[in-house]
């Protein structure tokens, strides 16, 4: 009965449930990652009580601000080339040699204005700091002869004998001294630590070799444009982003260590 078959096998296909499609994968679009923003970790903005410091705690932060800026600017660099990995371009490594020039110019400019603001304090709470003006007294006054006063000490004496206010000219001199040459090295940080009576200079002999290569890096950069005409490829010497913003990090955490302590030492 080849009828009853027909009708019992239309039955089962009717009955049958239609298969379920595959739903297609969904085609994601490749996700950007997120920018691997760098942030700063020093203190984003100091304060001070102390009237005197007011000027050099101001220099710092505007040092700060500075380097932010241009973080922010690499930032915002990097990422319009997509945050890839590898070597810095020529832009962004310039963005970062910026803010290390700024930051190294902020421990210069807020620690000598700490010097011309604090130093008459100074000199009256610390006895260091009475040895360290007493000792460039009798250095100017021997200037380069062996016998006790030269002719370049008379000349510098009797400058100082007819000033009407003698020791404040000694004051000004002095000052004149420690704030005349580049605060870009080690040794001068060390040698205004020791004129101040700042209980510092263990601290900085542990950063020694670490700002020892920062001033070398700044001054590379400042005075050569940080040039290498013996390179293979680029004509300049390559930072990485991870030592340029260690580098910006330590100088300016030296530069709040300086003042900070000049404040306790002022507040004590």
């Amino acid at each position: 009965m080849p009828a009853a078959k027909a009708t019992t096998s239309s039955a089962k296909a009717a009955s049958a449930k239609p298969p379920i499609a595959a739903t297609p994968a969904a085609v994601s679009s490749p996700s950007k990652s997120k920018p691997r923003n760098i942030t700063l970790k020093a203190k984003v903005k100091l304060s001070t009580k102390t009237a005197e410091l007011e000027n050099a705690i101001a220099i710092y932060n505007y040092s700060y601000a500075s380097a932010k800026s241009l973080i922010d600017a690499f930032n915002d660099a990097k990422a319009k080339r997509g945050d890839k990995r590898g070597v810095l371009t020529d832009q962004e490594q310039d963005i970062l040699r910026a803010a290390l020039v700024m930051a190294c110019a902020g421990i210069d400019a807020s620690v000598k204005q700490a010097i011309r603001d604090c130093f008459e304090r100074l000199f009256k709470l610390n006895e260091e700091t009475h040895k360290d003006f007493q000792g460039f007294i009798q250095k100017r006054l021997a200037g380069d002869a062996d016998s006790d006063i030269s002719a370049v000490g008379r000349k510098f004496l009797s400058k100082v004998l007819i000033e009407d206010n003698p020791r404040k000219m000694l004051v000004e001199e002095y000052i004149k001294h420690l704030t005349g040459d580049s605060l870009q090295s080690f040794e001068q940080l060390m040698k205004t630590s020791a004129a101040l009576g700042l209980d510092i200079r263990k601290r900085l002999n542990d950063r020694k070799s670490v700002l020892n290569d920062i001033f070398t890096t700044r001054n590379k950069i400042i005075h050569e444009l940080d040039i290498d005409l013996e390179a293979r490829a680029r004509k300049r010497r390559v930072r990485s982003q991870a030592q340029l913003v260690k580098d910006i990090e330590s100088v300016l955490t030296t530069t709040e260590l300086f003042l900070m302590e000049i404040e306790k030492s002022l507040t004590a």
